[in-house]
């Protein structure tokens, strides 16, 4: 059911093929005894993995072959809380999808910190030929921990919200 989901969400993407390819592998080796009912299913529950915002397929293989190789890249980047275009490289160390987002976890040179790179907003991506290791004591879990969703920030701040009886 959620695979279905998913799929159904893809359509129209560079990306709907592949997904598709193993949906139909997973329901190749399930007993042939198992049946759903999917419309009663859909009554009952529901899965949002959030609008699907499809980056460039080139721009995103690189990406992801660059994890993999651990190789830096030299990308573009459109910032867009500054709508400007600037140049950096990247040692990329992991991809994740984010409600529907793509992006790349991985340390900037330029900024000299772990950065996250929504992929769509990246418009060129060159290997570089030079290789990286990740940063010691780095945790992929404890990053993303320190965030709320997507958005990170500095020192952690308490704050109170007050709301009247209505609320």
């Amino acid at each position: 059911f959620l695979a279905g989901k998913v799929l159904d969400q893809y359509r129209g993407t560079p990306y709907y093929g592949l997904l598709e390819s193993a949906f139909e592998k997973i329901q190749h080796f399930l007993p042939e005894i198992v049946t759903i009912n999917l419309s009663l299913a859909a009554e009952g529950l529901s899965f949002d993995v959030g609008p699907v915002r499809t980056p460039e397929t080139t721009i995103f293989q690189q990406v992801v072959q660059a994890v993999s190789d651990h190789e830096t890249l030299s990308i573009e980047y459109f910032t867009q809380s500054r709508n400007i275009l600037t140049e950096r490289k990247v040692d990329p160390y992991h991809v994740l999808n984010f409600r529907g987002d793509w992006y790349v976890i991985g340390y900037c040179h330029w900024r000299k910190a772990m950065r996250d790179f929504a992929i769509t907003r990246i418009r060129s991506a060159e290997k570089t030929g030079e290789y990286f290791a990740v940063l010691e004591g780095f945790d992929l879990n404890a990053y993303l921990r320190q965030g709320f969703g997507i958005e990170k920030g500095g020192a952690p701040t308490n704050v109170a919200i007050w709301f009247d009886p209505y609320q």
